[in-house]
């Protein structure tokens, strides 16, 4: 709403904080009723009237805005504004003796300053100079905020600091699969299998899968292992296509990819389908996990998953 918002009526306000917040009607009117009150609190239009326990409504004394630099009425002092922690109208003594009408208003303020563990004096006088050219009114809860703050030494900033620091958890160790780039398509048990020490079966059930995409890329039946291979992605009359096969070396690619799908058949799946225990580590599982990983991605690259 801009500088209008300073002079618009409730409702209006209470509409533009809906819309803009996407609140419920109460929500918008308790701030459509907050922001009159500090803006009749710097000089802008009328403080609302103040709620009692009673059910008997209050109405507030008018209260005429005072430009700087004008002689007209008198400049309220410090002492005219409390900060209190309910609303009520009441008559009270300023600094001439005379006694006047006055809104304590239930205000929280709060205010949030990043302070440096390793800070100094020069670096607080940084921080807190700006609070001298605050209004009376900020200036003094700006003073007693800023003792406070000086009260706690860079010393006990720095052990607050370190004792923070220490109870972070330690960063976990990331698992083998990320580090090495496993293919994240390869089935669950892959993995499982591998954490709990059965790596050739793992290293099997990942050929395995590939095997399984390749019969439901190509649609072949019948034919498995090196067989499926050499048919699904022989050069000539490929089923599976890897690139355009237009110049020599994309045919030689297609050559080369297909002997690779035979030969890891082959060579890593059956013998893992086939004997008790091949003994492989878990180093030389994952570089058979990262080839069939290689595999997956290679079909990914052409387009065909």
């Amino acid at each position: 709403m801009g500088d209008e918002a300073l002079d618009a009526e409730r409702g209006a306000l209470t509409h533009w904080f809906r819309e803009s917040d996407k609140t419920s009607e109460l929500v918008g009117t308790r701030q459509a009723s907050t922001f009159q009150t500090l803006a009749a609190l710097a000089g802008h239009g009328e403080l609302p009237a103040a709620r009692t326990g009673s059910s008997k409504k209050t109405t507030a004394a008018p209260r005429t805005a005072t430009k700087k630099g004008t002689s007209k009425g008198s400049t309220p002092k410090q002492d005219d504004v409390k900060v209190a922690a309910h609303q009520a109208t009441s008559d009270v003594a300023v600094g001439d003796g005379r006694r006047q009408s006055r809104h304590d208003i239930g205000l929280t303020v709060r205010i949030e300053v990043n302070l440096p563990p390793d800070g100094d004096a020069d670096t607080y006088d940084a921080i807190f100079c700006k609070h001298q050219e605050a209004p009376d009114v900020v200036s003094s809860p700006l003073d007693r905020f800023e003792a406070i703050a000086r009260s706690v030494g860079a010393e006990q900033a720095k052990a607050l600091a370190a004792a923070l620091t220490t109870e972070l958890p330690e960063p976990e160790e990331p698992h083998p699969f990320e580090t090495r780039n496993i293919h994240p398509d390869l089935p669950n048990k892959v993995r499982k299998l591998f954490d709990d020490g059965h790596w050739e079966q793992s290293v099997f059930e990942a050929f395995k899968y590939i095997e399984t995409e390749v019969k439901r890329i190509s649609a072949l039946r019948g034919n498995t292992g090196y067989v499926l291979m050499m048919d699904v992605f022989n050069e000539s009359n490929p089923k599976v296509q890897l690139n355009a096969l237009v110049t020599e070396s994309e045919i030689d690619e297609q050559r080369g990819y297909r002997y690779i799908f035979a030969g890891a058949s082959a060579g890593i799946r059956n013998p893992r389908g086939h004997e008790v225990d091949i003994g492989d580590t878990p180093d030389e599982a994952l570089d058979y996990l990262a080839l069939a990983s290689l595999l997956l991605r290679k079909l990914d690259a052409a387009g065909v998953r």
